[in-house]
């Protein structure tokens, strides 16, 4: 679902997963059998329609960094990946934080 999640919300990501990609890819996860696939298919429509957001999802400092201007600023970005960093950043202990409920 986290892959999904990315698939279906960054705008990094060219060919998105398609609802048959989502569904193959979860063959076999149910003890060795499938779930059943209007269960996927309403998963895979929730996500794509909701995206999954952390209740301390914020912007990170790298970020808020790299928008303000000034030579400081474009000296200290030079040769970074500022983008992966802020990736890093927000993917850390994610497995510790909470879905937020947009609904």
């Amino acid at each position: 679902m986290i892959l999904l999640n990315t698939d279906a919300h960054n705008p990094q990501v060219k060919k998105r997963m398609t609802k048959a990609e989502f569904t193959k890819n979860n063959r076999g996860i149910n003890d060795n059998g499938d779930l059943p696939e209007e269960f996927l298919s309403e998963i895979f429509d929730e996500i794509v329609t909701n995206e999954i957001r952390m209740k301390d999802e914020v912007e990170t400092p790298i970020l808020a960094a790299s928008a303000g201007s000034g030579l400081a600023n474009a000296l200290a970005s030079v040769g970074r990946d500022l983008q992966r960093e802020a990736y890093v950043m927000q993917s850390h202990g994610m497995a510790t934080k909470t879905e937020v409920d947009t609904r």
